[in-house]
């Protein structure tokens, strides 16, 4: 969403934060939006595991295996950090890729023991043939601090809107 849609917003939610974001960077960033409503920062929070149809395999595990790590995401170098080990290759597609014939040859020449992608590629992936095991890792947004504010702004706005119904 770009800035101007702040005007509308009854909170704003600062994704993709590192971990680690100090309090004066986050005062910085509310600043720099200006606006009167409650600001949340939040982080990507990755899976110990990573899954496919017939089960998992805990990231600690897959790390020393020779793997393909693949993703078709915008800024995907994070998805990588939290996978690289010294025994993989990556392949980085375009945000939004659907992916050919080409690119699944090109997969395949790889050679690699498993190949380790996003979920969003998974299942842009899981309809074509691979020559190995694949699996994705699930990611999900958690909040630096303030959760329960969130949480109960969140229900006294639908149970708003459900009254006003």
């Amino acid at each position: 969403e770009s800035r101007n849609g702040a005007k509308r917003a009854n909170m704003i939610i600062v994704t993709k934060c590192p971990k680690d974001i100090s309090e004066i960077a986050q005062e910085n960033i509310k600043k720099k939006i200006g606006s009167k409503v409650p600001i949340f920062f939040s982080y990507i929070d990755y899976d110990d595991k990573v899954y496919n149809e017939l089960g998992s395999k805990s990231v600690a595990e897959i790390k020393i295996v020779d793997k393909l790590l693949l993703a078709g995401i915008a800024k995907p170098n994070p998805f990588f950090a939290y996978l690289q080990s010294e025994n993989h290759e990556k392949l980085v597609y375009p945000d939004h890729h659907h992916f050919t014939e080409k690119d699944i040859k090109e997969i395949n020449s790889k050679q690699k023991d498993l190949i380790i992608t996003t979920e969003k590629d998974y299942v842009r992936l899981k309809t074509h043939h691979l020559n190995v095991p694949f699996y994705y890792l699930p990611i999900q947004s958690s909040f630096i601090s303030d959760r329960t504010n969130f949480d109960n702004i969140l229900i006294d706005y639908v149970g708003t809107s459900t009254r006003n119904r």
